[in-house]
């Protein structure tokens, strides 16, 4: 088992601990998976966010905004870390996590910000 955190759309993020199959990951985001590594802050690497790969083609709800590749995630997100030598996956430790939780916070507070400014836009037009 590894422990990861999992992200819904409108909903706070959560640790919790899977077991890193291939299945497993693909039913938490409810389709095929899509590897994003997680922009690097200083001093932490090693993280990657797991997406389902066709999320905007399925119409997914928004989640979490990077504005460091101008994207949106949409629909159930998890974070782990990289892999091993034996290409299994590692999961969070506890700095990892500590780091993580306030951050996706923020994230999904640019994206409601981004929002209201679209709205906001259109409104004016």
């Amino acid at each position: 088992m590894i422990k990861v955190i999992i992200k819904k759309p409108f909903k706070p993020a959560e640790v919790t601990e899977i077991d890193g199959q291939l299945k497993t990951m693909q039913k938490i985001v409810g389709g095929h998976i899509e590897a994003i590594p997680y922009p690097k802050p200083k001093g932490m690497q090693n993280i990657i966010v797991w997406c389902n790969e066709e999320g905007k083609l399925m119409q997914l709800m928004p989640n979490i905004f990077f504005p460091e590749i101008n994207d949106v995630l949409v629909g159930t997100i998890f974070i782990t870390g990289t892999e091993d030598d034996g290409g299994n996956l590692i999961g969070l430790n506890d700095e990892q996590i500590e780091f993580l939780l306030p951050d996706l916070e923020g994230r999904v507070q640019l994206l409601t910000h981004r929002f209201i400014a679209a709205i906001s836009i259109k409104e004016k037009k």
